[in-house]
């Protein structure tokens, strides 16, 4: 997940409504087949509910969201413009309705923004109730909002910047935490009903017949190799983060230049990131963690190849657990280093020379601060001695975890069989 620090929605709810709705007076005479210009790239960002039905208030990232939002108009300004680019964002800010409620009150909008007479213009698209929005938790309801984006927003390229929380490739509903009072999370909300399953994500970027020129995973725990995996065939590049996030997310005043750019300047976006978290302050306080790597997905095929010869000559010694670079704050730790992982396992030189170079070429960007904050269960603080950017769950002996790390289509691909 990404760790919050407010629990009660800001005011900054409904004047962002309004404006959103807002606009000139129509046209009296509007075209009947407007022609929508093909840009040169359309970047979706996507904030989907962040609580649960039954809480409306702890867990959200809906005034983060906002925030975020307003810091990517910040640097559009900035800019002078968004040049030949579009930009759409969907976000919702409640729970579907019962049939006690308002089902007819709007919970989401699909909101396009374009840059007019040095101000920001919000062109609401549409608005959802819980009777007409897609259901986002599946594949086929994040494809139907992914048509919208591209019939309104139509491009040569598109990228996707995802805010939500995160438990890296867990399934929605899975807690690796031992303790029950720790809510569950997946991409999305609190509880498994907002949840979104990673096959389930690429699936609907494939349906919508897209190829990302990036994925942005504004979420917890996603910079792992299972993600990676499933994600390989959908976009070109992988963001994220192999830890927890701070609720602020990535800082888009300072990389949007970057991940707006035609060819994404990386690099900068992992400086930018870095710096912004090395001296991060919360209520006076600072907090200077955060992790970020940024993922070649075409080289995912060459390390599962490498990975697979080197699981059939070596088993991991668990007693080695705990020398392995951990990267969570789990009692029983889910998340670890790659590359650590694998020099604890691969003791053939010539193997893990290649592999080592797989995995520097896999993540040709990154950057750790000194410690990670991890909130979950058992460690507050980390120290990050050895960092690669992408995390493991293999040697994992998590009871909860463990059994579904050996479900996933990256250990089959790389032990040849589905446990």
């Amino acid at each position: 997940m990404r760790k919050y620090f407010s629990l009660l929605l800001t005011l900054i709810v409904i004047p962002f409504l309004m404006t959103s709705c807002g606009g000139d007076d129509p046209d009296p005479n509007p075209d009947p087949n407007p022609q929508v210009k093909t840009a040169e790239k359309t970047i979706f960002m996507y904030f989907p509910w962040s609580g649960s039905s039954v809480n409306t208030y702890t867990g959200t990232l809906y005034d983060e969201f906002l925030q975020n939002i307003s810091d990517v108009e910040s640097a559009i300004k900035s800019q002078g413009g968004l040049g030949d680019r579009h930009l759409m964002a969907f976000i919702c800010k409640g729970p579907r309705m019962t049939v006690a409620t308002n089902q007819n009150k709007p919970i989401a909008y699909l909101i396009d923004f374009t840059y007019e007479k040095n101000a920001i213009v919000r062109d609401t698209i549409q608005s959802y109730t819980t009777a007409t929005i897609p259901d986002y938790t599946t594949a086929a309801g994040l494809t139907t909002i992914w048509n919208q984006v591209k019939k309104n927003a139509p491009a040569k390229t598109y990228a996707m910047i995802i805010g939500s929380h995160g438990s890296g490739w867990l399934p929605k509903g899975v807690n690796p935490s031992v303790s029950s009072s720790k809510p569950r999370r997946a991409i999305g909300g609190t509880t498994a009903e907002y949840q979104l399953n990673i096959p389930d994500l690429a699936s609907a970027i494939s349906d919508a017949g897209i190829h990302l020129q990036y994925i942005l995973l504004d979420d917890c725990y996603l910079s792992n190799i299972e993600t990676a995996y499933e994600l390989k065939d959908v976009a070109d590049y992988m963001i994220a983060s192999t830890s927890q996030v701070m609720g602020s997310g990535f800082p888009y005043a300072r990389i949007w230049r970057y991940l707006n750019a035609k060819t994404p300047d990386y690099q900068s976006i992992v400086d930018n990131f870095y710096d912004y978290y090395s001296s991060y302050t919360w209520n006076g306080m600072l907090y200077p963690y955060g992790t970020i790597g940024i993922t070649d997905l075409s080289i995912v095929s060459t390390v599962v190849a490498l990975m697979k010869q080197i699981n059939q000559k070596f088993g991991f010694d668990a007693s080695k657990m705990s020398e392995v670079q951990r990267l969570d704050g789990y009692r029983y730790p889910v998340f670890f280093d790659m590359e650590d992982y694998v020099e604890h396992l691969c003791t053939d030189a010539s193997l893990l020379a290649q592999i080592q170079r797989a995995i520097n070429d896999l993540v040709p960007y990154k950057k750790a601060t000194q410690q990670i904050y991890s909130p979950n269960e058992y460690y507050i603080t980390t120290d990050v001695n050895r960092f690669c950017g992408m995390t493991i769950s293999d040697p994992t002996q998590n009871s909860i975890a463990k059994d579904y790390v050996q479900k996933t289509s990256w250990w089959t691909a790389t032990h040849g069989v589905s446990q």
